[in-house]
């Protein structure tokens, strides 16, 4: 949910996209102006997106690709990621998209290890936290509409405008 303490704060989207999703189309000359242009200008905040091959977790487990995720969020924070600076002026989300249904509930699944690795598991608001730092894993359920790259790319822009704009939303 919204920090109303942090509400003028510009904030920075962190999207880590599961394996199950396509990627949305990369940035070229004038993408900001053209909407037609699926890219992460389509956002309406600064947005980093990570895709599971890049950083690393094609093929794991879910309950490794949460742990993979704030590792990286880690190596952003100490400024290791190329071409990301960590700025303490701005409010940070960090999500995992998914459209695997069970991915939170497999993942949650493995408390030992999680309490090994200092995760909790927060069921009600699908997110997960260590150190401070929350992570939500957004289930986008887009039946149909997502059986086309196109169309699965302006599901995932409409969902996070609508959850954006939405106060009850888990972001």
């Amino acid at each position: 949910m919204r920090d109303a303490r942090n509400e003028n704060q510009p904030l920075e989207l962190f999207l880590f996209f599961d394996e199950s999703l396509c990627k949305m189309e990369k940035c070229r000359s004038g993408c900001q102006r053209k909407e037609s242009i699926l890219c992460k200008h389509r956002f309406p905040f600064d947005t980093y997106i990570f895709y599971n091959k890049i950083f690393g977790t094609a093929g794991l487990p879910d309950f490794d690709v949460v742990l993979h995720c704030f590792e990286y969020i880690a190596k952003i924070k100490r400024n290791e990621v190329k071409d990301i600076c960590w700025k303490r002026t701005t409010k940070k989300k960090f999500i995992i998209l998914t459209k695997d249904e069970g991915f939170f509930k497999e993942a949650a699944s493995k408390i030992k290890k999680a309490k090994r690795h200092g995760l909790a598991f927060d069921r009600e608001n699908q997110s997960i936290s260590r150190e401070g730092t929350t992570v939500y894993v957004i289930f986008l359920e887009c039946g149909s509409d997502c059986q086309k790259r196109y169309g699965q790319r302006l599901f995932i822009i409409n969902e996070l405008h609508r959850r954006a704009d939405n106060e009850l939303a888990p972001f």
